[in-house]
């Protein structure tokens, strides 16, 4: 099973959330450029958060 496959195959939450106006235009653009959606990126973002991330302090 490559990423896609698996990516594709797991289960999702629609949520609202607000964000800085700078941020979001930063991660919009970032997406852009690397031919993703930002919806992607953010999920990029927070998966690498929540398995890496958050317990680096802890190092």
């Amino acid at each position: 099973m490559n990423k896609k496959d698996k990516v594709s195959k797991q289960n999702t939450v629609t949520f609202s959330s607000r964000i800085y106006m700078d941020i979001f235009t930063i991660i919009e653009k970032e997406a852009k450029s690397k031919n993703i959606s930002t919806n992607s990126l953010i999920n990029n973002i927070l998966g690498k958060y929540v398995t890496l991330e958050r317990f680096a302090n802890d190092i």
